[in-house]
């Protein structure tokens, strides 16, 4: 009814009198049967339920909304996103139903410390793929005069001749963007730079399988060896934070877009080139500390 009130009939009869509840009382005891959150439903046993969750889903409330049906829970993820959020800044690249499971996977409902939502915070707005994100940004804003030669570099045949930040990023050479443009090009590069430094010492630090993925070469300087290992791992780190990879093994997941498999083809080609050659173990500096013992990367 208009005023919030809902007539009522007893279920299974078609005839009968009628039951006026008002408004007042629907409002504080009454819920749709049909459609209720994953908080209401703990508790509840239905036939079938239908799932709709995204992004903003954590796992623990996945979890108890997947279970409630006796003959089959369904689930329908909403593949969108927000405007202002990483993937925003790079239209036509919609995102998969299954890397959008695995984010509400990997979220937790619990409460965070203050250090531990500092720490999440500090996560996304350093990633790799945030960086990405922006460095791309600044790349579209250049003024329309460049343009034209930006969309001609970053073409199709634009991994032949340039440089790639961390193996997987197309750098904008420096000659076709205005100085201000430049600067903040630069400012975001380093920062991508310094985030895979970070990922790989808390990797060492950790002795994440992951690692014995990055090979080494035999023969020649030693000192080329170590650049060599330190730039093929801040690779792979950057590739695993770039798509939100939290498995500690040495395999990585199938590709689920184009850009990741371009991204995907280029970190395992950067993992081959020292395989060419016989592989030798880490050197002693990389090699993942002991117990309670504290390892550093020297860079």
């Amino acid at each position: 009814m208009g005023d919030g009130s809902v007539a009522v009939r007893r279920a299974g009869h078609q005839r009968g009198a009628t039951v006026v509840l008002p408004a007042a009382y629907v409002a504080d005891h009454l819920s749709l049967g049909y459609a209720i959150t994953a908080h209401r439903s703990q508790g509840v046993t239905v036939d079938t339920s239908h799932v709709v969750t995204g992004e903003a889903s954590t796992r623990e409330t996945f979890y108890v909304a997947m279970t409630r049906g006796r003959q089959a829970n369904t689930c329908y993820v909403a593949t969108d996103q927000p405007a202002g959020q990483a993937d925003a800044l790079q239209p036509g690249e919609p995102r998969d139903a299954k890397q959008v499971l695995a984010e509400v996977l990997r979220r937790p409902s619990g409460e965070q410390s203050a250090h531990q939502a500092e720490q999440a915070e500090q996560d996304h707005w350093e990633s790799i793929a945030q960086l990405a994100a922006e460095y791309e940004a600044i790349r579209r804003a250049s003024p329309p005069a460049q343009q034209d030669l930006l969309a001609h570099a970053t073409g199709a045949a634009r991994v032949a001749g340039r440089r790639l930040i961390l193996g997987l990023i197309p750098a904008v050479p420096p000659a076709q963007v205005p100085p201000e443009y430049r600067a903040a090009l630069a400012d975001c590069e380093r920062r991508m730079t310094a985030r895979a430094d970070q990922l790989v010492q808390r990797a060492i630090a950790a002795g994440e399988p992951w690692l014995a993925s990055v090979n080494a070469r035999r023969g020649g300087d030693h000192r080329d060896n170590q650049r060599r290992w330190r730039r093929t791992a801040r690779t792979i780190a950057a590739y695993r934070d770039m798509y939100g990879i939290t498995t500690t093994e040495p395999s990585m997941p199938r590709p689920a877009s184009p850009t990741q498999r371009l991204h995907h083809k280029r970190a395992i080609q950067t993992m081959a080139e020292p395989a060419k050659a016989k592989r030798q173990q880490l050197p002693n500096r990389y090699r993942p500390a002991a117990p309670n013992q504290p390892a550093v990367l020297s860079l």
